[in-house]
């Protein structure tokens, strides 16, 4: 169950990493290193779950609400849609995780 929900997470938040990145360039907003802290998260929340690190996934979604929020703070009137998708999985992971 662990290994799906950081899966959905991990395909919304890419999903939303694309759609936010075309807004990064040379003056890039604020979301984008928050963009960046947020997938990195992500990435370090996967490799948890593969390597059955249990003991780490808690302090790992603590860590990607944190960042998601962030997100979701500076991009949200630019991908409403997105930072909404991205808010409602990270709320379903941390159930999960956290029971």
């Amino acid at each position: 169950m662990r290994r799906r929900s950081a899966s959905v997470l991990a395909l919304v938040a890419v999903g939303f990493l694309v759609a936010a990145s075309t807004g990064c360039g040379d003056d890039e907003p604020e979301y984008c290193s928050q963009v960046d802290e947020l997938e990195s998260s992500v990435d370090t929340l996967k490799g948890d779950v593969t390597s059955a690190n249990v003991s780490a996934l808690s302090s790992d979604v603590q860590t990607i609400k944190a960042d998601s929020d962030d997100v979701v703070s500076s991009a949200q009137s630019d991908f409403p849609d997105e930072t909404g998708a991205v808010e409602s999985s990270v709320s379903k992971l941390v159930k999960v995780i956290e029971g």
